[in-house]
């Protein structure tokens, strides 16, 4: 699951793809050596949240209650009586609301087993409409999603939520319309604060302006009002060193994805 690698295998697709359309009008590689790629739409500024440590966050017992059965529970599609049979019966909008719900869940519920691209009213993950539906969450300070990769179009879905006196963040790994994989940790403000610490350090554009397909993370900042948007494939180191084009995440880029995959504590609860 690690983003890293993910984007590595991404960026090799792209560049078979680039060196099989490349036209007359293409710069000399001289030119692309250590250039950094920029983005000409305006950056969005974000600040530091103002996060009042009012109480100590108990990670234990938080971690306790967002495991049982009841937590994030819908109560009319968790009872026994409604079996997964039905599932496939219910309207695209149910299908979505039950898709977000399973998102947010740390655990897989009865029906994370049940999306894939086989039913015109499963959920498909979509960016613009994650955003969306996020936005004005009083109890979900942030959210975001990284994607679509080259692993069969699938995206890395990241959701924080406000329990008690601490965070829940939740991650799921959604591939070809399937979840494969489901985590969740739980911390403190200080950890929260360091992740807007390491956007703040980040190329962030308006998701408004902003029409790009490939891989890219796109984020609702429910502290600050703000929606934005990373193009990762632009965020990138190029340079030419004798016949070979290297591509690399910038180093602000690389403190995001080890932020996800190393400095957060994982507990994997469904999946590969």
């Amino acid at each position: 699951m690690n983003l890293r690698l993910l984007y590595q295998f991404f960026i090799f697709l792209f560049m078979l793809v680039s060196c099989s359309q490349r036209n007359t009008k293409e710069k000399s590689p001289l030119v692309l050596k250590d250039s950094i790629v920029k983005d000409s739409t305006a950056r969005v500024i974000i600040s530091m949240p103002n996060l009042i440590d009012s109480c100590v966050c108990d990670s234990s017992a938080v971690k306790k209650l967002v495991q049982q059965k009841t937590f994030n529970s819908i109560a009319e599609y968790d009872v026994k009586s409604f079996g997964k049979k039905k599932f496939y019966e219910l309207d695209s909008q149910t299908n979505r609301t039950l898709w977000f719900r399973d998102i947010e869940n740390p655990t897989a519920t009865k029906f994370t087993e049940l999306w894939d691209a086989y039913w015109d009213k499963n959920y498909y993950a979509n960016p613009r409409d994650f955003v969306g539906f996020y936005k004005n969450k009083k109890d979900i300070p942030l959210a975001f999603i990284f994607g679509p990769n080259g692993d069969l179009w699938a995206y890395h879905i990241f959701v924080i939520k406000k329990v008690d006196c601490c965070y829940l963040i939740t991650r799921n790994y959604y591939r070809h319309n399937r979840f494969t994989y489901k985590a969740f940790s739980v911390f403190d403000n200080t950890k929260l604060k360091k992740l807007y610490s390491i956007l703040s350090k980040i190329n962030l554009t308006s998701l408004a302006t902003n029409r790009r397909h490939g891989y890219s993370g796109y984020f609702m900042d429910n502290l600050s009002g703000n929606n934005f948007f990373i193009d990762f494939e632009n965020e990138v180191i190029k340079s030419k060193d004798s016949s070979n084009l290297e591509s690399k995440p910038k180093p602000e880029i690389l403190d995001l994805y080890n932020f996800v995959d190393e400095s957060i504590k994982w507990n994997k609860t469904y999946g590969e």
